[in-house]
């Protein structure tokens, strides 16, 4: 086999194995990404939630003391 052609083949490879690497690297940042934006959706709800109740309890309250006063 000719040695140009080695060397093309040789290229080639090393080019396809970089290209992988980058890709693979990639997909693992885009994965970090994805759970991280995951956890805050999970957070926001959590957040939603806990702000939620406490509004009510603080209603409970308000309509507690009208009630008392009243």
């Amino acid at each position: 086999m000719p040695a140009d052609t080695v060397g093309k083949v040789r290229d080639t490879f090393q080019s396809v194995k970089s290209k992988i690497r980058n890709d693979a690297q990639q997909f693992a940042q885009n994965e970090t990404l994805r759970k991280g934006v995951e956890n805050l959706s999970k957070a926001s709800e959590h957040v939603k939630d806990a702000t939620k109740s406490l509004s009510e309890t603080e209603f409970i309250k308000a309509a507690i003391k009208v009630t008392y006063l009243a």
